[in-house]
């Protein structure tokens, strides 16, 4: 009898600290407090509370035998009513299981590696001149030293900034991935600028406002922070007589334009405001133009020092450094530019409890339904309200459009588990045929022989459940289950963090997801090679293969596992190609440059004049070739 009143008195609890629970929605709270003051009549209360528990264990006992995580899902509501809110109790576990961060760690790498942007570079930088080709490569053969110069100014003070305009140039609204890192770039310099002012503009072709409302909603998506102002362009007045301390530029994937065309538009052209331009392409070679200096004559031995003016010293190299008046250039890409990549600092700092990945994350998931569902995956099917958590390996595939060869490969990969198998799937479209793939009906075969007990698939929609594939594979063996999810809703920037932080081993099919991956830290990792005619994935694996190789070649000590050596190479690529690197960089140059000017000089001088006579002898030796003497 006690019990049985205990019982009572705890679910009447519930009702009234849900009922109070700002966090819910205000109809929820008044049903929450409806129910309680019902349930609180004695005898009406103590009838209604013993029907709810007979219709719970009547439904558990003879209408769903729970086997699979699907069925988990479906008994989690008639539980709930039932006054058992396992859901909860998951989320207080995992919540746990995040680890604290020290102060003095809080900027490191997941809270344990020191971001280092110099790892890497070499002690002495070579600039390589390629005979009987155009002038305009000097620009690119530059950047690397371009980019030490810049990154020297690290070691000088941040400047006091009041305003910074950022304009995002030729955005097209339907190229998502422009408007993530525009969202990124304006994020970080206010980050790096927290008492300034920063506006922010959107053009479209032919300097056309852009800022229209499914941009500002795009934008506000994309995590944008509610402190920068999103202002209309008004056919450019505002912005014509607008004065700040630094103009920033982000050229979208589809810009066309010339670096200075937005410049003249704006009629800046003549202002001494530094400009900083960041694109996602490489650099072109038409930025530079060093036809002026390739008439001119050398005079002297081209060994000695360079006879002609300061003037003309300090104009080859202004004319190096910059691209057009007082405009530098960072380009998001890996290579010789050595910019950088933009990325998420929520995904930078988080701390991982296992090394590379923490559970907790889930604990954050703002979609109610999808927390659901992939917590269900944590419960035992046979005993529910089990204090300890089942061990799951999570794995996530993110904008795959296509189901291939490579999926079932990377499948296999996460079917070494010893551990429950969960894959969530988002943001994806397979068509209605995929399972039929022969190598999808192997990899069944290979579960099976893996011991695997249960397999499972399901889509999650808006709170509603499709099962589509619930298999007994062995009867005898150990209880181990694989399972894909689902997820049909739009799943938001927060919540594909958490995924990702949250995740062992993961698949996507966009550039700028892989690089979200990397800077959440995985073990397991593959980009999607979809055989079409865009920029993604052929481009992104060649250039971070390229990369991958340089960084294991710092690696002297013992040899890897192939986890080991994916986590390894997640982390130096966090650590060494942060793109806030070299903006911060690049904004401290800009800045202290355009307040005094003399820097330039003494870059120029600290480069040696040797570098100039060999520049210059080049530039003549070119001028000759190209008109056949």
């Amino acid at each position: 009898m006690a019990s049985c009143l205990s019982a009572w008195f705890s679910i009447v609890r519930e009702h009234f600290y849900r009922a109070f629970d700002f966090s819910l929605p205000f109809c929820a709270r008044i049903t929450e407090f409806v129910l309680g003051v019902i349930k609180g009549i004695p005898v009406v209360g103590h009838i209604i509370v013993g029907i709810e528990w007979l219709v719970s264990r009547y439904l558990e006992s003879f209408v769903t035998k729970p086997t699979f995580v699907s069925d988990v899902v479906s008994l989690l509501k008639t539980e709930k009513v039932a006054g058992r809110d396992h859901i909860a109790r998951v989320v207080e576990t995992l919540k746990r299981q995040r680890v604290a961060v020290a102060p003095e760690d809080e900027d490191k790498v997941h809270g344990k590696i020191p971001v280092h942007p110099f790892g890497g570079i070499q002690p002495v930088e070579v600039l390589t001149l390629y005979p009987e080709v155009q002038d305009a490569t000097l620009g690119l053969a530059f950047s690397k030293i371009r980019n030490r110069v810049r990154q020297a100014y690290l070691q000088a003070p941040r400047p006091k900034l009041q305003k910074i305009y950022i304009i995002g140039n030729d955005m097209n609204p339907f190229e998502v991935d422009d408007f993530l890192h525009l969202a990124r770039l304006c994020n970080e310099t206010q980050r790096l600028y927290p008492d300034a002012t920063i506006s922010l503009y959107l053009t479209a072709s032919g300097g056309r406002n852009a800022m229209d409302k499914k941009n500002r909603k795009l934008l506000s998506d994309c995590e944008l922070n509610p402190k920068i102002a999103c202002l209309d362009f008004n056919q450019g007045d505002v912005v014509k007589q607008a004065t700040c301390d630094c103009w920033m530029v982000y050229h979208g994937e589809n810009d066309q334009g010339t670096l200075n065309q937005i410049q003249e538009e704006l009629e800046k052209s003549g202002e001494e405001t530094p400009w900083i331009h960041v694109g996602q392409k490489p650099l072109s070679q038409s930025l530079w133009d060093f036809s002026p200096f390739s008439s001119l004559e050398m005079k002297g031995d081209k060994e000695k020092a360079l006879e002609y003016s300061e003037l003309e010293k300090e104009q080859l190299y202004s004319r190096l450094v910059y691209v057009g008046e007082r405009s530098s250039v960072l380009s998001l890409e890996f290579g010789d530019s050595r910019s950088g990549i933009l990325m998420d600092p929520k995904r930078v700092h988080a701390p991982l409890s296992e090394g590379h990945y923490c559970h907790s994350y889930l604990a954050d998931l703002e979609n109610p339904g999808l927390q659901k569902t992939i917590l269900a995956a944590f419960l035992n099917p046979k005993e529910l309200s089990s204090t300890i958590l089942q061990p799951i390996s999570l794995n996530l595939i993110l904008n795959s459009k296509t189901y291939l060869r490579q999926h079932f490969g990377f499948f296999e990969r996460m079917s070494r588990s010893d551990r429950n198998v969960v894959v969530v799937v988002c943001d994806s479209w397979w068509g209605t045929d995929w399972k039929e793939e022969p190598s999808f009906q192997h990899f069944i075969m290979e579960l099976e022989c893996r011991g695997y007990s249960h397999f499972n698939i399901f889509a999650f929609r808006s709170n509603s459940m499709c099962v589509e594939e619930r298999r007994i594979l062995n009867e005898s063996s150990q209880e181990k289950a694989f399972t894909m999810i689902f997820c049909e809703d739009s799943v938001s920037q927060g919540d594909i963090r958490c995924l990702h932080l949250a995740s062992e081993g993961m698949l996507c099919g966009k550039e700028c997801y892989a690089v979200d991956v990397y800077t959440s830290g995985c073990a397991n990792f593959m980009m999607e090679e979809v055989l079409t005619l865009e920029r993604e994935s052929n481009l992104w694996n060649r250039k971070h293969g390229l990369w991958k190789r340089e960084v294991r070649k710092q690696k002297q000590e013992a040899a890897l596992d192939q986890d080991e050596s994916e986590i390894y190479v997640c982390n130096q690529l966090t650590a060494q190609q942060n793109f806030a690197c070299s903006l911060d960089a690049a904004i401290r140059q800009s800045i202290w440059r355009s307040r005094m000017p003399e820097l330039l000089s003494i870059e120029r001088r600290a480069l040696g004049e040797q570098l100039f006579t060999t520049v210059h002898h080049y530039l003549t030796t070119q001028k000759k070739i190209l008109r056949g003497i």
